[in-house]
């Protein structure tokens, strides 16, 4: 029937004139094209369309190893956001509590000043305003040393800060338990109120009062995990700078001095050489005392009870750069202190000389590949650190005290004990002559801390 059909077709085509074949033949070729005659070819194309926009988002296989590999290279936390960072709420506010060091944000004063200027400040206090609503609160703490009280007003979606009681000037927060603790610095840092050179103010940074982004705020770590890094995992205070080390973070830099001083009270460190004053820091920079958390520490350091530290002022002759070496009352640690202040060795000043870089690296305890790489960098030396240099300190170190150092010489911040043996054996001590004590470093050994010499 079907060939029939076709053979009728074909034979009326003949039979029509030549004019009007072509007609036919335009007019099916028109039809084939448009695809009316052929519906399988049609709904084939159909399916095809509908199985592309149900895989839309997977990719041919040339392009998939392109793609992971792109991505393979990114951090996995760049690779894809289920939701978008979102800023602190007005809650926020309320959650902050004692020991926490905050992340703040100054706003424009109207003078063009402070916008967008950072801000750390070390909460101490907390105080709810008002006992039936916790919609106001108030903080008291320091920002670069300096007191100031942060309001926080939830109704009116404002944070302010402002000096302590409304003071019309600044007043030093050095804990007087320290300036007795430590009798030279005591001195001082009287000296040093009196002519206004402490506490340090920049005032175009520390303004009597300074409203705070009340979204841009956030807690970068508390004293409690600082203290438990420095008694668990200790290292990055305790051993000195890795050779692989990075730059130091935020948090890191603003915590470093706290964190040693908590180390020493962990026992995971012989000594802490602290500085206390520094003249030499540029104005508007902080002085180390008045970094986070510090004269915190040093407090808690200096009322131990029962009192197990002792601490030795390093000083340099006409100047009032002042550091002090704290440490616990054992040896070699007291006599190794002892050493330090004999030549003045400060804590933020680096030795320019081998063997005393070497040497203050022994005695605060860090490794020698350590200290080694520390000292070669810090003096430009091409080659390793001579053998005489090394032979030197080691004799030093042993007329200084024969007893050998304790890595860690307290088990954690409750134990009241100090060891008496190392290595299991008692800790041998031996007669030595009496030498006349020096009050103040000799020119010649600041001249050779300083690389004048040797």
């Amino acid at each position: 029937m079907i060939y029939s059909s076709c053979w009728s077709v074909i034979l009326f085509f003949l039979s029509l004139e030549s004019c009007t074949q072509k007609f036919f033949y335009l007019l099916f070729s028109f039809l084939l094209k448009s695809e009316v005659l052929v519906p399988e070819r049609l709904s084939n194309r159909k399916m095809k369309m509908y199985q592309t926009n149900i895989n839309q988002n997977i990719a041919p296989k040339q392009c998939i190893k392109r793609l992971n590999t792109h991505q393979q290279s990114r951090p996995l936390r760049c690779r894809y956001s289920s939701t978008p960072p979102r800023a602190n709420d007005e809650s926020g506010w309320l959650e902050y509590k004692v020991g926490d060091l905050l992340e703040l944000v100054a706003v424009n004063d109207g003078e063009g000043k402070g916008k967008g200027e950072k801000m750390y400040f070390e909460v101490v206090e907390k105080f709810i305003n008002d006992k039936n609503d916790d919609s106001d609160v108030s903080f008291n703490g320091y920002i670069d040393g300096l007191e100031y009280q942060l309001d926080v007003s939830k109704p009116l979606k404002e944070a302010r800060l402002h000096t302590r009681e409304g003071k019309d000037e600044f007043v030093s927060s050095v804990p007087e338990e320290l300036l007795t603790f430590c009798p030279e610095f005591g001195i001082l840092h009287k000296e040093l109120v009196r002519t206004n050179k402490y506490p340090v103010v920049d005032n175009n940074r520390h303004k009597q009062t300074i409203q705070v982004d009340w979204v841009k705020h956030e807690k970068i770590t508390d004293l409690t995990e600082l203290k438990t890094k420095a008694s668990e995992n200790p290292d990055f205070w305790s051993l000195g700078t890795t050779p692989s080390q990075p730059p130091l973070s935020t948090i890191e830099r603003l915590t470093l001095n706290a964190g040693e001083i908590y180390a020493l009270l962990a026992g995971n460190r012989p000594l802490a050489l602290i500085q206390l004053y520094a003249p030499f820091v540029e104005d508007g920079r902080v002085q180390p005392i008045d970094c986070p958390f510090v004269k915190r520490a040093l407090k808690e350091l200096v009322t131990t009870s029962p009192q197990i530290f002792s601490c030795v002022a390093c000083h340099i002759e006409g100047s009032t750069t002042l550091s002090a070496v704290f440490y616990p009352n054992i040896s070699p640690n007291k006599e190794r202190a002892a050493l330090l202040a004999s030549f003045g060795a400060q804590g933020a000043l680096v030795a320019q000389s081998p063997y005393y870089g070497v040497l203050i690296g022994e005695c605060l305890g860090y490794t020698r590949e350590n200290i080694y790489h520390h000292v070669k960098r810090t003096c430009n030396l091409r080659g390793d650190i001579s053998k005489a240099v090394l032979d030197q300190v080691a004799l030093d170190l042993l007329e200084c005290s024969p007893v050998e150092p304790l890595q860690r010489w307290r088990n954690g911040y409750d134990d009241d004990a100090l060891n008496l043996t190392a290595n299991g054996n008692r800790r041998k001590r031996r007669r030595k002559k009496k030498s006349s004590a020096v009050s103040s470093p000799s020119v010649e050994a600041l001249e050779a801390f300083l690389g004048k010499k040797r």
